[in-house]
């Protein structure tokens, strides 16, 4: 994501984020590609349902140029993309001196069919939206016709809202309303993604959501337009969305276990790193608005410690699903690059284990507060803190509370 370009927000106005819609041609999957694969298929399908007819004289870019006229000619009076499909093909076939309707209907049939059957997603997208979806409801805002079922993302969305089916294309704002109607949204809570800056982040803007820009291919933006945030990869998108749901920063003060370090049976050079890493993690804590607590599991905070023994953080966060998609929060946070050599869902607990040049490894368990609830505590979060628990960094006391409430249960 292009710094400086989220929306900024004052420490006692913070945003909430309730709806993610997505464009879904260039944005989801590339129709370009798919388009053109799928005409040139359907040509060669003409030819082979008509060999005498001289057809070398039709290209994709000439079929395109059909299709673009007629929906220009049929704008305002006709929305349904298959119906104008059959004209530009109709249109096609008259540049042969052919007025076949019956031949135009097989050429539009096949077309839709290769089209439909063969959509590529781009590479992140279906996990992007897995991780999205546990924090987000998910939308499909599109002036094209890619059905999500056909695509494969069927069951992905809680609303599906398509030009064609309400006469009216982005970025004109009755979409927009459609779509907030639909998920039950204010427009203030609802966040636009696509490719097209009129389109989708204009027309979002103007309907008082947020708009953001996914510029895949690195085109210059026009001055007029100003999205939220600008990627070039959904993979951006955890990290724009909490940039512009930030959170208020209210007290972050400090507070720093006062239990030594445990006693150096895992040797003095690998208790040193500990306590390095154990600062960084903690001062990263501190500087990170989105995190609001930190603590150490596991056998460092108890004491029992061994040569191979990792150190285990519990980070509190409102976007455990940036942290599970990116690994620019490493650096920030280690203040050097580490592998992740594990990715892995423990209930609402995201794990990262990361592997030090040094062999030292860490594990960084990621939750939103919830993790922490004390009425009750989870049964899963108890054998955690009861496991031995140091707290880090807890400026709210959600963890000191945690802590409180599973002494005195024991």
């Amino acid at each position: 994501m292009k710094p400086g370009m989220a929306s900024c927000t004052t420490c006692d106005d913070p945003v909430v984020i309730k709806a993610v819609f997505f464009d879904g041609d260039q944005t989801l999957w590339d129709f370009e590609v798919l388009m053109r694969r799928s005409l040139s298929a359907t040509l060669t399908h003409l030819h082979a349902l008509r060999p005498c007819m001289a057809t070398e004289d039709l290209d994709i870019e000439l079929v395109v140029a059909d299709r673009e006229a007629v929906a220009c000619e049929l704008r305002g009076t006709e929305t349904n993309l298959e119906r104008i499909r059959l004209a530009a093909f109709s249109r096609t076939l008259s540049r042969l001196g052919l007025q076949d309707d019956d031949l135009a209907a097989q050429l539009n049939a096949y077309y839709l069919e290769h089209r439909f059957d063969n959509v590529e997603l781009f590479p992140e997208v279906v996990e992007v939206l897995a991780v999205l979806s546990q924090s987000y409801v998910l939308g499909l805002l599109s002036n094209g016709n890619g059905y999500p079922e056909r695509s494969g993302l069927g069951g992905t969305f809680a609303a599906v809202i398509f030009s064609q089916d309400h006469g009216v294309e982005k970025p004109d704002r009755e979409l927009f309303d459609v779509a907030a109607a639909e998920v039950g949204c204010g427009p203030d809570e609802i966040v636009m993604v696509g490719d097209s800056l009129p389109n989708d982040v204009r027309g979002a803007q103007d309907a008082g959501w947020r708009g953001i820009w996914l510029n895949r291919d690195g085109r210059d933006r026009a001055d007029r337009f100003t999205p939220d945030a600008e990627l070039s990869d959904l993979v951006e998108l955890p990290e724009a969305l909490h940039a512009l749901r930030a959170l208020p920063a209210i007290g972050r003060n400090v507070e720093v276990s006062t239990s030594p370090i445990p006693s150096p049976t895992a040797g003095a050079e690998r208790v040193a790193e500990f306590s390095a890493m154990l600062e960084l993690v903690r001062k990263w804590g501190q500087r990170r608005a989105d995190i609001q607590a930190v603590g150490l599991a596991g056998s460092w905070a108890r004491g029992t410690q061994h040569p191979g023994s990792d150190a285990d953080f519990v980070v509190l966060t409102a976007t455990p699903e940036y942290y599970e998609l990116s690994t620019d929060w490493i650096r920030d946070a280690l203040l050097q690059e580490a592998p992740v050599a594990r990715t892995q869902h423990w209930g609402p607990v995201v794990e990262r284990r990361l592997l030090l040049a040094s062999g030292f490894e860490l594990e960084f368990g990621f939750a939103t507060p919830a993790w922490a609830e004390t009425e009750p505590v989870d049964s899963g979060t108890a054998r955690v803190v009861g496991d031995g628990f140091w707290v880090l960094y807890d400026p709210l006391g959600i963890l000191g509370r945690l802590v409180d409430e599973s002494a005195c249960k024991r």
